[in-house]
């Protein structure tokens, strides 16, 4: 009986471990032009974007990935890699021993949607604005070290804690969800193309190759870039890029 158990004990590692390296999520990351991009970075969350469950590069030259070890459930696979916008893929499901096959995940390389906006990813550091006297920017580094509801005033780049009338938009937490609120006649536009409104952003899981933009309550626009690590439900911290038209 207790060779039995031990032969059950050795049976049910074997099919754990394969699992673990069995390719559980499956794709391919391309330009719009159909050409691979290789070493993206994939992350994996919940559905609901609460939880990262897995983070890591394509591991292919070719552009395509495999993630395992999971757990059975329904996830959003989020793709990017520098100088291109950020894409994902919600509504995944995993299911156990099964190798789901999402297909190609497509991304747009990061430039100005708007015309308002003069800006492009490439020009968002102080080196290489500094190269170019006559860019018509304004480039601000911002990191908001906030508590749950604070706020920044993109024109001049000033963090406020807390809002004040000055604030063009507040980080908040409403009904569970962590949210960037346009304030004081500020809107946003969560893919740049021009269609303004005064409702707010929710972001978890944004981060690096994701963006917005914002008309400021003195009229400006600004195209923001997130950066660094993805929001989640524990952030406290956000590290912005903005660039303002002057």
């Amino acid at each position: 009986m207790a060779f039995r158990i031990v032969l059950l004990a050795f049976a049910a590692a074997t099919i754990l471990a394969a699992q673990a390296d069995q390719c559980l999520i499956r794709g391919k990351v391309t330009d719009t032009s159909s050409a691979s991009i290789a070493k993206a970075l994939i992350s994996v969350y919940s559905k609901d974007s609460t939880l990262l469950a897995f983070r890591g590069n394509a591991n292919y030259n070719d552009g395509t990935f495999c993630v395992s070890d999971l757990s059975p459930g329904t996830y959003t696979v989020k793709a990017w890699h520098e100088g291109f916008r950020a894409n994902r893929l919600r509504d995944v499901v995993v299911r156990s021993g099964e190798t789901t096959n999402i297909g190609i995940i497509q991304l747009d390389v990061v430039g100005c949607d708007a015309r308002e906006i003069m800006c492009c990813l490439q020009v968002a550091t102080p080196e290489v604005a500094a190269t170019l006297p006559d860019a018509p920017v304004e480039i601000a580094h911002t990191d908001l070290n906030l508590p749950r509801v604070c706020g920044a005033d993109l024109s001049i780049g000033e963090v406020l804690c807390p809002p004040t009338k000055d604030a063009d938009m507040v980080f908040v937490e409403e009904h569970g969800a962590l949210l960037l609120r346009p304030v004081n006649g500020a809107r946003m536009d969560s893919d740049c193309k021009g269609a303004y409104r005064d409702q707010a952003l929710r972001i978890e899981a944004l981060g690096a190759g994701d963006d917005f933009c914002i008309k400021t309550r003195q009229g400006h626009t600004s195209h923001v870039f997130f950066e660094g690590d993805d929001v989640l439900h524990s952030t406290t911290e956000l590290t912005l890029w903005i660039v303002t038209k002057k």
